[in-house]
């Protein structure tokens, strides 16, 4: 266990967070529940029991010090040292629940950052998809002052030559030319309003998209930070509770 990263060692009394063991790394989080809680249970109550073991020693000399201030009798080492394994055991059994509290809040914490994290890359993906439609729509504006700028010019007619056939067809539009251009334009017109149409309407789909799934991880983000919170209350519940081995002579 001398390879394992240390961890914060905030649920136990100060005067005994020297003694407390390392943790091991909650890094990787299994799927299965179960098998994480039962990992949690045997790692906390293997940690207290070392706790508890590596105190004996410390008890017994406490005790040996009380017997002699006292008493006066002589001193029972083996007495002394089941008393004290025995009361050490015992707190370790007591703060078995709060260990493993903290770990689910750890753990709890690990998911709320993996969301949060993945919230803000939905953000940047949305904010990205805005900047792009806005510039295709700059673009398709440019376009269409373009092509204004040239129905202008096409629609000029060229000078009347005294000499018509009178074979050449008569236009509706005026001059052939001019014909063409605004046929062109009318084309290009029809055009650009349906693909106008069809980003406005892709558009619409990825902003409701988006938008629905922000929200709900907004609402489950909400939901988790309120439980963690009152996870929190129930942890300093418990410390307060386990007073009574900070108020004895280690």
């Amino acid at each position: 266990m001398n390879d394992l990263p240390a961890q914060p060692q905030c649920c136990l009394p100060s005067s005994l967070q020297k003694s407390v063991m390392p943790w091991k790394s909650i890094s990787s989080i299994t799927t299965d529940h179960h098998e994480v809680a039962q990992d949690d249970f045997h790692q906390a109550k293997s940690m207290m029991q070392i706790f508890a073991e590596k105190n004996c020693e410390l008890e017994v000399k406490i005790k040996q010090l009380e017997r002699r201030s006292s008493l006066g009798g002589t001193i029972d080492i083996e007495e002394d040292f089941v008393q004290a394994k025995s009361m050490m055991q015992a707190y370790a059994a007591k703060n078995c629940d709060l260990e493993l509290k903290i770990k689910q809040l750890e753990r709890e914490r690990d998911e709320l950052l993996k969301q949060n994290s993945f919230l803000n890359e939905r953000d940047e993906n949305m904010n990205s998809l805005k900047l792009r439609v806005n510039s295709l729509e700059d673009v398709l504006s440019f376009q269409s002052m373009e092509v204004n700028h040239c129905s202008l010019l096409d629609m000029t007619d060229p000078p009347q030559s005294p000499t018509k056939s009178p074979f050449e067809p008569k236009s509706p539009f005026g001059s052939p030319r001019m014909s063409m251009a605004r046929y062109q334009n009318k084309v290009e017109d029809s055009l650009r309003d349906m693909y106008k149409e069809q980003m406005k309407r892709e558009k619409e789909v990825m902003e409701k998209q988006f938008g629905n799934e922000r929200e709900k991880w907004r609402e489950e983000k909400k939901d988790m930070l309120k439980e963690i919170a009152a996870l929190k209350e129930r942890v300093k519940s418990l410390e307060k509770t386990e007073e009574g081995p900070e108020n004895h002579v280690w």
